[in-house]
């Protein structure tokens, strides 16, 4: 699902933007984190396409690593979503790994 949200942004003008203006690295991480707020849903995780994203300004971790993911399809840089939390077998956070870093807009890091 999350990976057919990402492609369903790569034609929006924001993403194309962020892909021509970024490098996936820190000034992507900057980019992204500067422009939108982000929080946890409530309950549970709602999945927002970059559409959503770039029109609201605000989203989850699962927005912030699919709007991630659009960028990086663009750039043709490999990566995966990431599923974890503190939950025994109930993974509530998401974020996403190239082979050199890794993107967490909700906890506003950028790991190298």
């Amino acid at each position: 699902i999350m990976e057919s949200l990402a492609k369903s942004g790569l034609d929006l003008v924001g993403v194309q933007e962020l892909a021509k203006t970024t490098k996936p690295n820190k000034s992507l991480y900057s980019a992204i984190g500067s422009k939108f707020i982000f929080e946890a849903d409530k309950r549970n995780q709602n999945y927002r396409t970059p559409r959503y994203l770039l029109r609201e300004k605000k989203g989850n971790c699962v927005s912030g690593s699919i709007l991630t993911s659009s960028v990086l399809i663009s750039q043709g840089i490999p990566h995966k979503f990431v599923f974890g939390g503190n939950f025994p077998n109930k993974p509530n956070h998401v974020w996403v790994e190239t082979d050199k870093y890794i993107f967490d807009t909700v906890s506003a890091t950028i790991f190298c």
